[in-house]
């Protein structure tokens, strides 16, 4: 049975027309034709609550659409590392690559979240289940985990904590949500910038992100890639970003999409 109710998406429609400026906003009023999701199986059951509350809340974000070029196109789901990019990764990747793009941020969000509807839909906001059937992009590129493993340390110790295996789950879950309707699935890793009692949940939780690479599935070690900038984030001990370091991942996340899909994924 349907539900009589769905979220929407609200985008903002950018084209290039010689100008960068945003044309217009559209506010997709009719909801997203979807089937019913299904609550993905959790492997500890009870880690991963109902309700967006607490170290899972969530701040809306937002959704940026460069829609000029050819379709299927790009989606990119990310939390609030992307800040204020939404709009340059949208129109960089549709003009290199001529596909158009739609970027969506959720401050907060995880892997869990992004399967999960029930921590989403009070927000107004939609799975990645439900922006895959709606859009049907050529490739999805993931750009979550850091609250995956914000969450994670925080509730170590705690009997039914969120944990490593349950995130690879949720990752797993995601990367064949995206595949069942896109071609290709970029991953893209966490800054191991955190404190000392954090660091061995983010070698974990990028791990897990390798141990799902496959012709298909592509990683994109933003690790790896920003380890000797400092400058790019707030303090030694966040991996939250400047606004040079914002600047940064953006053009990180571009490069690592068109190689990917340059690549033939």
């Amino acid at each position: 049975m349907r539900s009589p109710m769905r979220p929407y998406i609200l985008v903002l429609v950018a084209a290039l027309s010689g100008c960068d400026s945003i044309l217009g906003i559209r506010d997709v009023h009719e909801p997203i034709d979807a089937p019913d999701p299904v609550p993905p199986v959790e492997v500890c059951q009870v880690c991963i609550p109902d309700d967006p509350t607490g170290d899972w809340a969530v701040v809306v974000g937002t959704t940026s659409v460069n829609d000029t070029g050819t379709t299927p196109g790009i989606f990119v789901f990310g939390d609030e590392l992307i800040g204020t990019q939404n709009m340059f990764i949208a129109n960089r990747l549709r003009l290199f690559s001529e596909l158009s793009t739609v970027v969506t941020t959720i401050g907060g969000a995880g892997f869990a979240h992004v399967n999960k509807p029930s921590l989403l839909h009070p927000s107004m906001q939609s799975t990645l289940l439900e922006y895959e059937v709606f859009l049907r992009p050529r490739m999805a590129v993931l750009a979550l985990g850091a609250n995956d493993a914000r969450i994670i340390a925080a509730e170590r110790g705690t009997g039914n904590g969120y944990t490593v295996d349950e995130l690879g789950h949720q990752a797993s879950i995601a990367v064949q949500t995206a595949l069942d309707t896109s071609q290709c699935v970029v991953l893209v890793t966490v800054a191991d910038h955190v404190t000392p009692a954090e660091h061995d949940v983010v070698l974990q939780v990028n791990a897990a992100l390798a141990g799902l690479a496959s012709p298909h599935v592509q990683i994109a070690d933003w690790n790896a890639f920003s380890t000797s900038h400092a400058d790019w984030f707030v303090s030694p001990t966040d991996l939250h970003l400047s606004n040079t370091g914002e600047q940064a991942y953006a053009n990180f996340v571009v490069d690592a999409t068109l190689a990917a899909k340059n690549s033939g994924c």
